[in-house]
């Protein structure tokens, strides 16, 4: 879940290409599975993402979803990641994509989120490696960007034990809804994480700003 207690800020992360070290698949809890697309998951990504904050409706999720994924569909099977509960049902996602930038094809770790009836098991570090694995089949001379925001600041956290930076320029081509026209400041956004993180955790990061 975004946490909302906290002031709003856009957080830029990269993950060099050769940080992205190939890694086995994080282990899931007993009867938890991984899966690619099949068709129809729309509607589980989008009750998913909904479920995290990251939309107000299923409708308006639905409607992003049809805008960015659809138009790749062929791509989506390998690209869009979801894992399993044990009843089958698709409880966390997550998205190996890509945005462009003065006409050249980036990485882009996109859309992680886990439904809140499942957190604290481990799924979000284990979608996250999941997707990371496919950026090495898919690209694996390619730096790994992701857009995410103070609000989710645990998942910063995660970030960064994996390897990501946080930077310091704009990238506007890493797009999510609800920080289109926000402009890029990272010190603000640093200055609310000084507050939450512990003292070493957060000198880490800020030595580690790109």
């Amino acid at each position: 879940m975004v946490d909302t207690s906290v002031p709003y800020k856009r957080i830029l992360m990269k993950l060099d290409a050769s940080e992205n070290i190939p890694r086995p698949d994080a282990e899931l809890p007993e009867h938890y599975h991984f899966r690619g697309y099949q068709s129809g998951d729309a509607e589980h990504w989008a009750r998913i993402e909904t479920s995290v904050g990251e939309f107000k409706t299923e409708e308006d999720a639905l409607a992003y979803y049809a805008k960015l994924f659809l138009p790749h569909e062929e791509q989506l099977p390998q690209r869009c990641i979801f894992i399993c509960s044990p009843t089958g049902i698709p409880i966390a996602t997550g998205s190996a994509w890509f945005c462009f930038k003065d006409g050249v094809k980036h990485s882009q770790l996109h859309w992680i989120a886990v439904h809140p009836e499942h957190q604290k098991k481990g799924l979000g570090r284990a979608v996250v490696q999941k997707v990371l694995s496919v950026f090495n089949e898919t690209a694996p001379n390619d730096d790994v960007y992701l857009a995410t925001q103070t609000w989710s600041h645990e998942a910063v956290r995660l970030y960064h034990r994996l390897g990501f930076r946080i930077m310091r320029e704009d990238f506007p081509q890493l797009y999510v809804p609800r920080t289109a026209a926000a402009p890029y400041d990272i010190a603000p956004a640093l200055d609310i994480l000084r507050e939450i993180y512990d003292p070493q955790l957060f000198k880490e990061i800020q030595e580690r700003i790109v």
